[in-house]
């Protein structure tokens, strides 16, 4: 096993003490000034620099031990250019505020629990944002020395959470990451012959901020996000592959609640950001551990002790005695750990691989026009399981979803599909939907396989998903792309095919004879679900048994029901059939004390309106909620066909506590129970 390797973090001392070094060997400021100094001999510079000039500042590169060659003296150039000629006095001071400036990492808020507080009346989780109010960057974003307007993320919804998870909201994080860094990008592109040189990569044990990975456009980012869906819009940022780093991070509590680790996330996603030995990419940092933004998944609620030896409770470097960690790499080994005293360390191993990842970008001349840094819209693409037990109509709805979108839509299937008895069929079409734009990846094989279209089993399945998506936006429109593109490491989501299975999601055989399963992802279409209510509807259903509609959410068991406030939703909903009593509502939580729209504060005051009738309350409620989105329209329907919906979670060992979110409560008013269980444990506990 490899040892990590540390990584000296950017800090004024060390920057000044290599200057210092540097100064003793050659007396920058001594009346007897060597050559290369002649660009500093008190002359007012050009606002260009001479040859000459350049040749000085080599030399002066040279002394401090950096590599003149690499495209941080082109960078460093640049910045000279940019400073105002009574400020070029000094090349020490100059060097210093250039290591200084391009450490400060933008920031960005996107929601989630990281940035709510809990209701002391209701206990449930709000956030003070005000309805349209957006959440928007803390500070005046800086490229160099140039300030980027103030950003708003998501201008006209709610504070983003799991529950309002849309392609559209993907589309708006992902526009924002664009536009922050586009000065960059296009700083980057005016200078393609540095970056198409990969340069002489340094040990990793050496790596300092001097490396010689392709240097970052600038600043790094680090942003904070929702726990739920972060790995899903982490991974989606690493596939826009800009070159800068970039740590997301999120928090199981809120920044006031006891042992929330908020703080320390924040803290450390901002440290990692701006220190500029990191090679650039996508992290996700969650405590102390470094993860691959790629490689990440969410694997319990929240900080837990395990019952019994896991993979994620053994001793490990990167873990502090006490709770576990709830995100860990897919193969229990992050890419980095921060230390007890705040130091940075990198996996060698990880760092070989990146290392070549890195140079076949940098190499790449379409690399920069690979995906668009902004305007970058998801496509489509559902994720399915089918095994050999699964019915054959579920593989047929999903193809008339498919056909119905059109062009540029796709599909993962989960599981064992070519054990399936109609495998030859479902091969048949799935060949003739990619003639015609249209692509359903396999993510198992129980044979060798031929060649790269067959399918992809070295992905992780909701990784592969992802990267769908991304590669057909890429390619809409202009017919490039084709299976074996999912064979491409672009972002590290390359991994070990046992890894892979281990992680896959097998429906047992006994699960179907009275259940339907459906994995939830953002975006996801109501025919989703009311094409498996359907299928209940036709089955034989044992005497004395109910049916079952499993839906294995995100990280909390989560469902995506709509970008809109519970003002709108509740607007929407009561226009259906009573938009009086709906105003009524309206009207008297706006005028309350404390408005609140909680379902306890909505259900109390509707209440009020009916005559202390709590019983009709809760009915009319529930039919403007329904009434309000499709999604919570099909599974209320179904409740009321007497199915048994039930949501359990993707995290490996633990069930949410739907009362802590707005979303849960909602989820009970519509029928929708929560699993005991994680989904694994409660499928595997049903195999014979």
């Amino acid at each position: 096993m490899k040892t990590m390797t540390g990584i000296k973090g950017h800090n004024p001392q060390y920057n000044n003490s290599l200057v210092r070094k540097a100064s003793l060997k050659v007396p920058l400021f001594s009346h007897q000034r060597s050559s290369s100094d002649v660009f500093f001999s008190g002359k007012t510079p050009p606002a260009s620099l001479s040859s000459e000039e350049k040749r000085a500042i080599q030399q002066f590169f040279k002394r401090l031990g950096l590599n003149p060659a690499s495209g941080r003296f082109g960078l460093f150039l640049d910045f000279i250019e940019r400073t105002p000629k009574k400020n070029r006095d000094s090349v020490v001071t100059l060097f210093t505020q250039w290591l200084e400036e391009n450490s400060q990492p933008d920031e960005l808020e996107t929601g989630g629990t990281i940035v709510m507080r809990v209701d002391s009346k209701t206990g449930t989780r709000v956030t003070d944002k005000a309805p349209n109010m957006g959440t928007g960057i803390v500070r005046t974003l800086r490229t160099g020395t140039i300030p980027i307007k103030r950003i708003v993320v998501y201008p006209e919804i709610p504070t983003l959470d799991s529950s309002n998870q849309t392609p559209k909201t993907q589309a708006t994080f992902l526009d924002t990451l664009g536009k922050a860094v586009i000065r960059d990008l296009k700083a980057i592109k005016e200078k393609r012959i540095i970056l198409g040189t990969p340069g002489n990569y340094i040990p990793a044990e050496e790596i300092s901020i001097y490396y010689d990975f392709p240097h970052p456009s600038g600043p790094g980012l680090y942003a904070s996000h929702g726990t739920d869906t972060l790995d899903e819009d982490a991974s989606l940022s690493a596939y826009l592959m800009l070159p800068k780093v970039m740590g997301i991070t999120g928090s199981y509590a809120t920044e006031e609640e006891p042992g929330t680790d908020a703080v320390t996330n924040k803290k450390n996603a901002e440290e990692l950001a701006k220190n500029v030995s990191v090679p650039i990419g996508t992290y996700v940092i969650i405590g102390r551990e470094i993860h691959l933004a790629t490689r990440v998944k969410k694997i319990n609620t929240k900080p837990w002790k395990p019952d019994g030896e896991t993979p994620y409770s053994s001793k490990k470097p990167w873990r502090k005695p006490g709770p576990a960690s709830y995100f860990a790499s897919i193969d229990d080994r992050p890419v980095g750990y921060f230390d007890e005293q705040g130091k940075i360390f990198f996996d060698t191993a990880f760092l070989d691989e990146w290392e070549k990842i890195l140079a076949k970008r940098s190499q790449d001349i379409h690399v920069n026009d690979f995906f668009p840094s902004y305007g970058f819209k998801p496509t489509y693409v559902e994720h399915i399981n089918i095994d050999k037990s699964t019915p054959k109509n579920v593989f047929n709805n999903l193809v008339k979803r498919l056909e119905s979108k059109g062009k540029g839509s796709g599909a993962v299937i989960e599981g064992n599909l070519y054990a399936h008895r109609y495998y030859k069929a479902f091969k048949q079409e799935i060949e003739e939907l990619a003639s015609k734009g249209i692509f359903i990846i396999e993510t198992e094989q129980k044979k060798p396989m031929k060649d790269a279209s067959e399918g992809c089993d070295f992905i992780l399945p909701s990784q592969l998903r992802i990267k769908l998506s991304a590669l057909l936006a890429r390619d809409k429109g202009r017919d490039l792309f084709t299976r074996t593109d999912l064979w491409e490491n672009y972002a590290g989501e390359v991994m070990d095919r046992e890894l892979i299975q281990q992680n896959t999601l097998h429906i047992p055989k006994a699960f179907y004879e009275t259940g339907e399963f459906i994995t939830i992802f953002p975006g996801i279409e109501p025919d989703v679900l009311t094409d498996a209510t359907q299928r209940l509807r036709n089955k034989k259903i044992p005497q004395g048994k109910q049916p079952v509609l499993l839906l294995n959410g995100y990280g909390d068991g989560h469902l995506p029901i709509g970008v809109m406030t519970m003002e709108e939703r509740l607007r929407k909903g009561f226009e259906a059939f009573d938009p009086k009593l709906g105003e009524q509502l309206l009207q008297a939580i706006q005028t309350s004390k404390t408005p609140s729209y909680t379902i306890d504060s909505l259900l109390t005051q509707l209440t009020k309106i009916l005559n202390n009738n709590r019983e009709s309350a809760q009915t009319q409620l529930r039919k403007a909620l329904t009434n309000s989105d499709e999604m919570l329209k099909a599974l209320s329907n179904a409740s009321d066909e007497g199915i048994r919906v039930l949501i359990g979670s993707k995290a490996e060992y633990a069930v949410p506590d739907p009362n802590a979110y707005e979303i849960g409560t909602i989820l009970a008013l519509i029928g929708v129970k929560t699993l005991k269980k994680p989904t694994r444990v409660y499928l595997n506990e049903l195999t014979p």
